[in-house]
């Protein structure tokens, strides 16, 4: 049975990898080619509406889907209840952003809002149609059904918004990119799974979805916004192409958490939450996390040492006035993962409640900092982003060590030797080029090696390098 367990984790894990890599690989692809044929102005127009569709995104979610997902033995009629909810949810928002679009056009000074909100506003609407499918396969463990048809539509949107853009759309190239990619995604996972939810509301269910759901919403509202509104604010008070160097920057930067978030939400909470013993929760999850970062804080290291080449040559030489953000926010990459698992472990409990009031208390302190750094400049935003997600993780681990009885110092073990490691290999490293006093483009690959060497090495050392015990009872 046991053995079933440790075959369904790293399977999952395998193909929540699988996904999520296919994605990086694809996003990369995209953003190579469309940041060589648009402007930094058109991805500062969409990066203005960031926050208004990661809000929508986290309505639709609703933090129900979690609930459902817990669940032990769901019925049909918590399906179809989940799905009519988000169904109309979705109408009713696409409603709002239909009337609203000509204000928030007006508030930017920007015409060309009006029209690509509206468009922008269908894909809700697609996102909503698929999300009972994905709570579906979810629950199966089906990840790979999931991967297949996640990178499927990847692939197709990415080909649609090549197209467009190759046709000087402009800003509409990126448009296109979203909502394909909604739709592809939905029409597959339809196609595929073709589970047809009935159309019977259980207002017992409802309530028993919501009372789980309603404080993680807060909490994922709470945490889109403290996110996404820094890109409507700089749109506001910056010049728009500044903002397009900011968008870029932060996608990229994102993308690598985004990738841990998915592996932990697809897989770590599926597993964990089936756990009724709180001191399983904290075994497992220590485990999971451990093996986790020993893989991403090697990486993250690396992306803060060359984060100027690396940038450079994901997005071209037309973008290299803005390296230096990227290499301000890539800081950020090992506190927000550290943030997303500790979270996790929160989540998986049902500390919803918990995680909302920490969330709030996030929220309070990236305001104040953003506030503060706004009246200054806009590097000190960019620090203040930074700072942000150092205090966040600490908040964080503050509240599972009080939801678990997890001491904070334990937690602190988990990512400490692999952060010292990776460490000790950039001084390495900088050292070595401080003696050669030589330094191309070329010369990133040297690095690159070197350093996976002297990682690798102190994995060794520390017993680290091997990652299989983690799936041991």
């Amino acid at each position: 049975m046991n053995q079933n367990k440790n075959n369904s984790l790293i399977n999952g894990f395998f193909w929540a990898i699988v996904d999520k890599g296919g994605q990086l690989c694809l996003q990369f692809s995209a953003l190579i080619i469309l940041s060589r044929i648009l402007t930094p102005y058109d991805f500062g127009v969409i990066g203005v509406l960031t926050v208004f569709i990661n809000i929508s995104v986290m309505l639709i979610d609703s933090g129900m889907v979690g609930a459902l997902i817990k669940k032990k033995n769901p019925k049909k009629e918590d399906y179809s209840t989940l799905f009519i909810f988000n169904f109309s949810l979705s109408f009713i928002l696409v409603i709002i952003f239909h009337f609203t679009a000509p204000f928030i056009s007006s508030f930017y000074g920007l015409p060309e809002l009006d029209l690509i909100i509206r468009v922008l506003s269908i894909s809700i609407i697609f996102n909503a149609l698929g999300l009972i499918q994905v709570v579906k396969i979810t629950k199966e463990l089906n990840f790979k059904r999931l991967a297949v048809i996640t990178l499927s539509s990847q692939i197709l949107s990415v080909t649609v918004a090549l197209i467009v853009a190759m046709h000087d759309f402009g800003v509409w190239a990126l448009v296109a990119l979203q909502v394909s990619q909604s739709f592809f995604n939905t029409f597959l996972l339809i196609i595929s799974n073709r589970y047809i939810p009935s159309l019977h509301f259980s207002f017992h269910s409802f309530k028993e979805q919501f009372t789980f759901g309603a404080p993680l919403l807060g909490a994922n509202l709470l945490n889109v916004i403290n996110t996404s509104v820094y890109t409507a604010i700089i749109g506001k008070v910056y010049p728009i192409s500044l903002t397009g160097y900011f968008t870029q920057s932060l996608k990229l930067q994102t993308v690598p958490t985004n990738i841990t978030a998915a592996v932990i939400d697809k897989v770590a909470f599926t597993m964990l939450s089936k756990q009724n013993d709180n001191l399983k929760i904290i075994e497992m999850g220590r485990k999971i996390n451990s093996t986790i970062l020993n893989i991403v804080i090697p990486i993250f290291c690396y992306v803060i040492l060359c984060s100027k080449e690396i940038f450079v040559f994901v997005l071209g030489e037309k973008w290299i006035n803005a390296s230096w953000i990227f290499g301000i926010l890539s800081f950020a990459l090992i506190p927000t993962s550290i943030k997303i698992i500790s979270r996790n472990l929160l989540k998986s409990g049902g500390f919803t409640k918990m995680i909302f009031k920490m969330e709030v208390i996030i929220t309070i302190i990236s305001f104040v900092l953003f506030s503060v750094a706004l009246l200054i400049s806009f590097k000190s935003i960019l620090f203040s982003i930074v700072l942000s997600s150092v205090l966040s993780s600490c908040v964080v681990t503050y509240f599972v060590s009080k939801a678990y009885n997890y001491n904070v110092l334990d937690q602190v073990k988990v990512y400490l030797y692999p952060l010292l490691i990776s460490l000790a290999a950039i001084c390495m490293i900088k050292l070595i080029v401080f003696k050669l006093d030589y330094y191309d483009d070329f010369f990133n690959f040297y690095i690159l090696l070197a350093y996976s060497g002297f990682v690798i090495l102190g994995y060794m050392k520390f017993e680290l390098f091997n990652f299989k015990y983690v799936f041991k009872k």
